[in-house]
């Protein structure tokens, strides 16, 4: 592991492997998988197995959909799991955006990620003591949840070995804004290392056709050089915010979902695993995560986009 890394999962396709992949490689630049551990899989065997055999080149992350099942399950999975003893492990990506129960009193949703987290991280340690346990994921979050987000830093810090961050937005300067003031009033509760797990840039150098379904008013997805210039800007505030204490991993590893003659729908819902990043609201529009790959839809590569993670890899030893 270096530095600079790439990051693949269910929203790579083969054509990245036969196209891209080989460049990274070439440069010496890691390749990761993200692997989901499924929690209506554990009970296969052979599914633990295979699992066993990715530890050393895998970043691995709980179900979220563990949060719909009672505590009995949720205490089998997690005993399941560490049979697996993950190196890297994230948990609970986005506990108060789309993993949270709708239905459910903010105050008990809070108390049992508390009680979740904590027995998560025992069981799992127990299993491993050298596993690396993330912490859910650093983002911009609704203004109305930063308060109980950072009581639960509080409350869980020492369970954790490192922070995770997702650094994947529409890259404005509000946003980015928003972003480093949440990590730092983090970091100043406890100074961990910043694992950056998730990091693409919206970028698209051609029209967008259909233009009247831009998602955010006055948003539309940077072009090449913009792209090039959002994408060295995050990583120096993230590494000046981190004193340099950092991994990055770009999973930006796709193609884009934006194509002139197809429209977003909220159906995408339903199959938000291709892609590099889980929005909590799926619309009629287009929005930045369907611009976050290295190859337009018709796979045309970014050239430049990927020039420029490279050359940002190398200085970055």
């Amino acid at each position: 592991m270096k530095k600079i890394n790439l990051l693949t999962g269910n929203w790579t396709d083969q054509e990245w492997k036969n196209r891209l992949a080989f460049r990274f490689n070439s440069e010496n630049i890691p390749i990761y998988s993200q692997k989901q551990l499924e929690i209506t899989k554990v009970d296969n065997s052979q599914y633990l197995s295979n699992l066993q055999l990715r530890v050393d080149d895998s970043i691995f992350t709980l179900d979220w959909r563990h949060w719909t099942y009672d505590d009995d399950t949720f205490d089998d999975y997690i005993e399941k799991i560490s049979l697996v003893q993950p190196k890297i492990i994230a948990l609970f990506e986005y506990p108060f955006g789309i993993e949270m129960p709708k239905k459910v009193d903010a105050i008990q949703y809070f108390n049992k990620m508390i009680e979740r987290t904590k027995k998560a991280c025992i069981k799992i340690k127990e299993k491993n003591k050298n596993a690396i346990i993330l912490s859910p994921a650093i983002t911009v979050i609704e203004e109305d949840t930063e308060h109980n987000y950072i009581d639960y830093f509080i409350q869980t810090q020492q369970f954790f070995d490192g922070y995770a961050v997702h650094c994947v937005n529409n890259m404005t300067e509000h946003t980015l804004g928003k972003l480093s003031s949440l990590l730092n009033r983090i970091l100043s509760v406890s100074s961990k290392k910043i694992w950056v797990t998730k990091r693409a840039v919206p970028c698209f150098d051609g029209k967008v056709i259909n233009s009247s379904m831009i998602g955010e008013l006055g948003w539309e997805p940077y072009n090449t050089k913009s792209a090039v210039s959002c994408l060295q800007r995050s990583f120096s505030i993230i590494e000046s915010l981190s004193k340099g204490n950092t991994t990055w991993f770009y999973n930006g590893t796709c193609k884009d979902k934006y194509k002139p003659r197809t429209n977003p729908t909220p159906s995408e819902y339903w199959n938000y695993n291709s892609f590099p990043f889980i929005p909590n609201d799926f619309s009629y529009s287009w929005q930045y995560w369907h611009f976050l790959g290295l190859m337009t839809a018709d796979g045309i590569i970014k050239e430049g986009l990927v020039s420029s993670l490279i050359s940002l890899a190398e200085s970055n030893v």
